[in-house]
């Protein structure tokens, strides 16, 4: 019986696993669509703007990708250059926006880290009680 449980459990965790992979974005390509397509639904961009905006994801996915490879075994470098081309691209698509659409992806972005906080705080709160 404990054999067939686990072998449920490896069951689920490997279709859970290959569930993920095909709804993950493959290439940077497929990765700066997406990431268009969500700027798009959040503000509402013109065609132009889409088009920079694309232009700015698919050059911080290659970028992204280049990183990856070059400091691949060196997880600190890898986090510098994350966080960097996270602020050139955070630059590049403030330029995009109008500042009636910067305020709707400040407001966005602020209700985002409220809910990581509160998170964050339901899990310390387990933890100190012990669940």
């Amino acid at each position: 019986m404990k054999s067939l449980k686990i072998s449920l459990v490896a069951l689920l965790l490997v279709a859970a696993n290959f569930a993920w992979a095909q709804k993950a974005p493959k290439n940077a390509e497929e990765r700066a669509t997406a990431k268009t397509e969500q700027l798009n639904q959040q503000v509402t961009l013109t065609p132009e703007q889409q088009k920079a905006a694309y232009d700015a994801y698919l050059q911080n996915a290659q970028q992204m990708d280049a990183d990856r490879a070059k400091y691949k075994n060196n997880v600190t470098e890898l986090r510098a250059a994350r966080l960097q081309n996270q602020q050139v691209l955070d630059e590049s698509i403030k330029k995009i926006l109008t500042d009636a659409q910067k305020a709707k992806l400040d407001k966005i972005a602020q209700e985002q880290k409220a809910k990581q906080r509160q998170i964050g705080q339901l899990k310390t709160d387990e933890t100190k009680s012990g669940k």
